[in-house]
């Protein structure tokens, strides 16, 4: 007899994880810089059954991070949980502002409203994409360097 996992089991793991996984995100946080502000700003997570939020400060800015189990729950639960988030921070925590990564582009057309509705809005816009090789005239300019699994430098 053949043996089949359940897909709709629960996952194993704590926040970060179901924050992580979630269908609806853009969680590029790493493990290490949620636990600090799990540990030093615990105020700064929101965290639900519908999804996890949270808020982090650096620099002048602060850093918005979101999972969600779908996009309902995004729709209900994103403005009352920012609004919950915001009022967390201290008045110097974010001069410049709150500044979201958006990497969830199979979603976006679903997204983008809701953003837009809580008043984020595009400043700059990233394409993400696989080359085998690049073209000749766009070798000739570029500085290539080897992929890693470092942390990316944050944009301010």
């Amino acid at each position: 007899m053949k043996e089949i996992r359940r897909l709709d089991a629960p996952r194993e793991g704590g926040l970060f994880e179901r924050a992580r996984m979630s269908a609806v995100r853009s969680f590029d946080i790493t493990r290490e810089e949620f636990e600090r502000v799990q540990r030093d700003r615990p105020e700064l997570i929101a965290a639900e059954e519908a999804g996890v939020m949270l808020v982090l400060p650096q620099g002048n800015a602060a850093w918005l991070y979101y999972g969600f189990s779908g996009i309902d729950p995004l729709r209900q639960r994103f403005r009352p949980l920012l609004e919950k988030l915001t009022a967390a921070l201290k008045p110097g925590d974010a001069p410049a502002g709150i500044f979201l990564r958006f990497t969830d582009q199979p979603n976006r057309s679903y997204i983008e409203p809701i953003l837009a509705d809580n008043l984020l809005e595009l400043n700059v816009e990233w394409m993400e994409m696989d080359l085998l090789e690049l073209p000749q005239a766009v070798a000739a300019r570029t500085r290539q360097r080897a992929s890693t699994c470092a942390p990316r430098r944050r944009m301010t």
